[in-house]
């Protein structure tokens, strides 16, 4: 399971968007916008990651998506114009620039390239959601959170938070571990017992907010089973 692809506008329409924007300092924990505000802004990111998550019936806020570097956040005004979905949380230390809902809108409609790329963003989004959906229906909880880890290990959203040492990937991470479970698709219980049994097995350690994954092949091979990519299309 890959993250939010990254939507990557051209250049020249990032440029425009971005001319002489002040941005703005998050720090990790700091929250951009909440779940229910009316849309008003979205946000380009240009380093850190912040993480999209939605709040359950009992209160509890699930991890449902991560967004890093050259990535729009709170753009979906853009197609619905509906209250915030989601809250948006830096997951680290994060620089992003405010681009208002009107501006966003009119340029949409004045370049082609940069309407034709979120749409692309949107397809991408959506197969990856379908995705996840089938890891939920054929992986069990090992499954479910060794794919996450694995992206943790690999996305390339993901870059800022580790470090390679000498075949152990160290990451720092953005998430608490019950966040990790909510973005696996597992209850709390259920990613303390997975996460228990790698580190008996050797293939993790793990401390507060850091991990380090000791055999990522090994690793690899707990992941969800996907069906090829000629199939997925």
């Amino acid at each position: 399971m890959t993250g939010a692809p990254t939507w990557g506008p051209d250049g020249e329409s990032l440029t425009s968007l971005l001319s002489e924007r002040p941005r703005r300092q998050l720090d990790r924990g700091a929250r951009l916008f909440h779940e229910g505000d009316a849309p008003s802004d979205a946000y380009v990111v240009h380093s850190g990651l912040v993480k999209l998550v939605m709040t359950a019936d009992d209160g509890t806020e699930a991890v449902i998506e991560f967004r890093g570097p050259d990535d729009l956040v709170g753009e979906r005004f853009a197609d619905d114009r509906l209250p915030r979905t989601s809250s948006a949380i830096a997951a680290i230390d994060t620089s992003v620039s405010a681009v208002q809902q009107g501006e966003f809108i009119a340029h949409l409609r004045h370049d082609a390239d940069l309407a034709l790329t979120m749409l692309s963003r949107l397809a991408r989004t959506a197969r990856t959601n379908a995705r996840h959906m089938l890891d939920l229906t054929v992986g069990d909880a090992v499954n479910l959170v060794a794919t996450r880890v694995m992206q943790l290990a690999r996305d390339p959203i993901f870059a800022p938070v580790r470090e390679d040492r000498s075949g152990t990937i160290v990451i720092e991470m953005p998430l608490s571990q019950q966040e990790l479970a909510s973005w696996a698709g597992v209850s709390h219980r259920s990613a303390t017992g997975v996460l228990e049994q790698l580190r008996e097995e050797g293939l993790i350690s793990t401390s507060r907010l850091h991990l380090e994954i000791h055999d990522p092949a090994a690793l690899a091979t707990r992941c969800v089973t996907r069906p090829s990519a000629a199939a997925a299309e």
